[in-house]
């Protein structure tokens, strides 16, 4: 085994430590181990971790960063404040689409039993600073480093190019992207190409004035086609032959993955309603799915790109299992289940 599979295998450890982490946070040790067994059997959790994709960081970051906010909203502990701002912070260097999960993740924040309205607000703000300290320094390096302002990552201009084009609007690749639609580079007046700032701002201008001039079809196919392939509803086998292509996945393990997603989603769904009736906090895991389909519409879907999300059902799964055992468990002797 290469050394870095090795530490991928080593990132998806933690990763599973983490989920098992947070779901013991939320509802018990029982939780807990169920949500770790899950996490690690999931493949779409850890197809990501022999290939070094961002994903298996965002594993650990994702299950950190709800567990951090259910701690914080529960305690008046500031510490519990400092490592949700932290947490935030550092997944959103991994991706960048966290930074709009962690206003939503710190919203219960505001409903502390036993703090006051002010220390309240405080709290909630002191998250969004202690990430903007975090992600201050990548900023600033950047800000420094290329000629147009780049701010976190500069992937977005090339993604909106690629993603909104004839060849992603019509035909069998709706929904998702085509290289060629990146070309031809983006060249300076003198015939250079640029930094990658540069060439990210005339992609992006590609791609919004193809957006601008086809409203209508990208709200009646492309936007619903987008959340379809995400959520795994529309051309999934295309969709993970796809990832076959340029993730260099396995087939048969990316089906696997697929079938456990279905299986995940009802589950989670009874987790959720079991936490809603107890009173829980349902944003801090909500939010994930929400802005993962938020910036599916707005991008593309892609397989990979739900991996916060199989987090979550992962972890309201793992509720829903440990209820349904406890409800086993609870059944009269004489007609408890074999």
């Amino acid at each position: 085994m290469a050394a870095h599979q090795m530490l991928g295998a080593l990132v998806g450890a933690l990763g599973v430590a983490a989920v098992g982490w947070a779901g013991r946070t939320l509802d018990g040790p029982r939780t807990g181990l169920i949500a770790a067994g899950l996490a690690a059997l999931h493949a779409c959790l850890w197809l990501s971790d022999g290939l070094v994709m961002s994903e298996s960081l965002v594993v650990t970051g994702t299950a950190l960063l709800v567990g951090c906010a259910v701690r914080a909203q529960r305690s008046a502990d500031n510490r519990w404040i400092l490592l949700l701002g932290l947490v935030g912070g550092l997944t959103a260097l991994v991706r960048a689409e966290m930074l709009l999960v962690l206003p939503l993740v710190a919203w219960p924040v505001l409903w502390t039993p036993g703090v006051d309205i002010r220390r309240r607000l405080m709290r909630y703000v002191a998250v969004g600073l202690v990430a903007g300290a975090v992600l201050a320094p990548w900023t600033v390096r950047n800000l420094r480093a290329f000629e147009e302002p780049v701010l976190l990552s500069n992937g977005l201009g090339i993604l909106l190019a690629q993603t909104n084009c004839d060849a992603t609007y019509y035909g069998d690749k709706q929904g998702s992207w085509e290289f060629q639609c990146g070309l031809p580079q983006p060249l300076r007046s003198d015939g250079t190409p640029g930094d990658e700032s540069e060439r990210d701002l005339v992609y992006r201008q590609r791609g919004l004035e193809y957006v601008a001039d086809h409203p209508g079809r990208l709200v009646s196919h492309v936007v619903p086609k987008r959340v379809g392939r995400l959520w795994g509803v529309y051309a999934p086998i295309q969709q993970l032959r796809a990832d076959i292509l340029v993730e260099g996945r396995e087939f048969r393990l990316s089906v696997l993955g697929l079938v456990q997603f279905y299986a995940s989603v009802p589950l989670a769904v009874v987790g959720a309603a079991w936490m809603r009736r107890r009173g829980q906090p349902l944003l801090p895991l909500l939010a994930v799915p929400l802005v993962g389909t938020l910036v599916a519409a707005l991008t593309l879907g892609a397989t990979r790109y739900r991996v916060p999300t199989d987090v979550v059902l992962v972890l309201l799964a793992a509720v829903a299992v440990a209820r349904l055992r406890d409800r086993r468990g609870s059944l009269d002797p004489g007609l408890r289940l074999p």
